[in-house]
C-alpha cells in the first residue's frame, strides 16, 4: 500500500522533527516561571519596537503570561520551521520517484496513478498530523505536570491554526512537484519565505490587505487568536485553494510523461 509505505519511510524523519521542535518549546514552558517577574518589561519593551513590533503583531501580545509568552515562540517554530519541514515533505513525496528512478516499479504496480497520488498525499497529512500532536501532547504534558495554567481553547486554537498553514504548504508543493522530474527544494523553501514576507509587508501597509488572501500566515497570527478565536473564512479561503490546486495538479499527473 503506498500510503503505508511512505508513512514507514518518513516516520523516523517526522519523529526527529517533532521531538527537537518540541523539546525547544517545553524550554520556553520550563523557563517562564523563571522570567514571568521580567515579563512586564519585556511587554513594555516589545510595544515600543514600533515598526519592527507591528510587522509581527508582537505589540499586542500578553507576553506576560504563559500562553502569550508560549505562542509568541510556538507561532515562530511552527509556523516558519514547522512550514519549511512541510514543504520538504511536499516537495519530496511525489517527484522523489521520477529523481531517484523509481517510477518505473511503482507505475508497474496494479495501481492507477490517481490513486497514487492521494495516497502519497494521505501519508502526507498523515505525517504533518503525527508532527503537530507530538508538538502538542508533550507541550500540554509539560505544561500540566508544571501545574501551571493557560486557557486550553486558545492553545488547541494555535496548533490548529499552524497545523493548517503547514497543510497549506504541504499542499502546494505537492502539486507544484507533479511539475518537476525531481525535489525541487529550493523553490519550496523559497515559497515559504516568500509567502512570510508578504505578510509582513501586509502588517506594515494595510493599504495592502487584499494581499492576505495569498498568505496562510495571516489566520495564523497568535496575537489575533489570542483576542478573537480563529478566522475561519479566510482559513476556508485557504482550505478552498488547497483542494483546487491539488486537484488540478491531479488531472496534469493522470496524463504527464513520467520519467523512469
Amino acid at each position: 500500500m503506498v500510503w503505508l509505505k511512505e508513512v514507514r519511510e518518513n516516520i523516523s524523519l517526522t519523529l526527529i522533527w517533532s521531538l527537537l521542535l518540541a523539546a525547544m518549546l517545553i524550554m520556553v514552558i520550563l523557563l517562564f516561571p523563571a522570567m514571568a517577574a521580567d515579563m512586564s518589561s519585556l511587554l513594555g519593551m516589545m510595544r515600543n519596537l514600533g515598526p519592527f513590533a507591528q510587522a509581527l503583531k508582537l505589540d499586542s501580545l500578553p507576553v506576560n503570561q504563559l500562553i502569550g509568552f508560549y505562542a509568541m515562540e510556538c507561532e515562530n517554530m511552527l509556523g516558519i520551521a514547522g512550514s519549511f519541514f512541510a514543504a520538504y515533505l511536499g516537495a519530496k513525496l511525489l517527484a522523489k520517484e521520477e529523481g531517484q528512478h523509481t517510477a518505473e516499479f511503482l507505475l508497474c504496480l496494479p495501481i492507477r496513478r490517481r490513486s497514487v497520488y492521494w495516497q502519497k498525499w494521505a501519508a502526507l497529512l498523515t505525517l504533518l498530523v503525527f508532527f503537530n500532536l507530538i508538538i502538542m501532547v508533550l507541550a500540554a504534558l509539560v505544561i500540566y505536570l508544571g501545574q501551571q495554567s493557560l486557557p486550553w481553547i486558545d492553545f488547541i486554537q494555535l496548533h490548529l491554526a499552524l497545523f493548517l498553514v503547514q497543510a497549506f504548504f504541504a499542499g502546494l508543493t505537492y502539486a507544484l512537484s507533479t511539475f518537476f522530474r525531481a525535489e525541487n527544494l529550493a523553490l519550496s523553501m523559497g515559497l515559504v519565505f516568500l509567502l512570510y514576507f508578504i505578510n509582513i509587508i501586509i502588517n506594515l501597509w494595510p493599504a495592502l490587505k487584499f494581499l492576505r488572501f495569498f498568505t496562510p500566515f495571516q489566520f495564523a497570527y497568535a496575537a489575533d487568536i489570542l483576542k478573537q478565536g480563529l478566522d475561519w473564512s479566510l482559513i476556508a479561503v485557504f482550505i478552498l485553494i488547497t483542494v483546487m490546486v491539488l486537484s488540478l495538479a491531479s488531472l496534469h499527473y493522470e496524463n504527464k510523461d513520467i520519467q523512469i
